[in-house]
């Protein structure tokens, strides 16, 4: 568990690469002709790397707030009422989570039809 934890701020980067690349490789499948398969299954590629990468991102997080005793035993987030630190580690959470839920969904869509 201490390993994934103090990892949390090298397993951010790939779904922010991933988020970051993901726009080229959309707009290069939009072009005419030949070439357009290549470039969607990029896409693919880039979303379940993102998706991948933030959920160890989510997890490596929440471990590292336990291991810092930032989080309670058995509480998944700080209290809503909270001051300081605990106010921030919960905005981070709940942002974390939100771009999760967001990567799931364009995994979702690029796998439509």
């Amino acid at each position: 568990m201490d390993w994934m934890a103090l990892k949390h701020p090298v397993l951010v980067h790939l779904p922010v690469a991933a988020g970051l690349l993901i726009p080229f490789a959309l707009l290069a499948s939009q072009r005419r002709g030949r070439g357009i398969r290549p470039w969607w299954i990029t896409c693919q590629y880039l979303a379940w790397a993102g998706s991948i990468g933030a959920l160890a991102a989510v997890l490596s997080g929440f471990f590292w707030a336990k291991s810092l005793s930032l989080l309670a035993p058995g509480v998944w987030l700080p209290p809503k009422g909270s001051l300081g630190l605990q106010a921030l580690l919960r905005r981070h959470e709940l942002l974390a989570l939100a771009g999760f839920g967001f990567s799931a969904l364009t995994v979702w869509a690029c796998h439509r039809p």
